[in-house]
């Protein structure tokens, strides 16, 4: 009887350290630094409210998280933003060091006026800009549909088509570019929110305001 109780007791240790090692990497783990990449980038770390809305793994230490932010603009006041970060764990070190991560790239968007706002660790903004340039005014064909390309980077587009999709199309695009960030539109709207009728953000799809799954 002793002889088992040492057996599971030795087991119980092992999974317990296993479980609190410093290293590597998990979806809740990635959720944390993500919070921290995005305090290095505020006016005021104090006042941040970060509210973590999930996180997917993308690929081996890859992760895409999506938060809801208040934040202080240069004004003292306090604005909402809705942030896609994502960001990778190097392989080794303590999880908890910032430095052991790399920031890919971190998306704010102001619902407010539709504006998208990147930084990244790994393209320079003239890339960026030289990406966006090149993209704008591509005609690109997804599931079937002819899209005019008004923006376009690794992570995100902005489409605009002849006439507004339905539910049923939007998926279909969506699925298509297999986890972009895609904002719809109608062709002649200006890329603000408001004339966004369908958006995909960090996996959440909604159509006329309201949730589409």
């Amino acid at each position: 009887m002793k002889k088992y109780l040492s057996l599971i007791l030795i087991a119980f240790l092992c999974f317990t350290l296993f479980s609190c090692s410093d290293e590597g990497s998990n979806e809740n783990r990635a959720g944390i630094i993500a919070e921290d990449f995005v305090k290095q980038e505020v006016l005021s770390q104090d006042d941040l409210e970060f509210e973590l809305v999930g996180v997917d793994k993308e690929g081996s230490d890859e992760y895409h998280a999506v938060a809801n932010i208040k934040v202080l603009n240069g004004l003292g006041m306090k604005v909402p933003r809705k942030v896609s970060i994502r960001l990778r764990y190097n392989g080794s070190g303590d999880w908890t060091d910032i430095n052991n991560w790399t920031k890919i790239s971190i998306s704010y968007l102001d619902e407010a006026t539709g504006e998208t706002q990147i930084s990244t660790g790994e393209t320079s903004e003239d890339g960026w800009d030289a990406l966006n340039d090149a993209a704008a005014g591509e005609v690109e064909t997804i599931g079937g549909i002819k899209f005019n390309v008004m923006f376009k980077n690794e992570y995100t587009e902005n489409l605009a088509s002849d006439k507004k999709l339905t539910p049923t199309q939007v998926k279909t695009v969506c699925k298509a570019l297999n986890g972009k960030d895609v904002y719809f539109y109608v062709n002649g709207a200006t890329e603000s929110l408001a004339d966004c009728y369908a958006h995909m953000i960090g996996g959440y799809l909604e159509y006329d305001d309201k949730p589409l799954k």
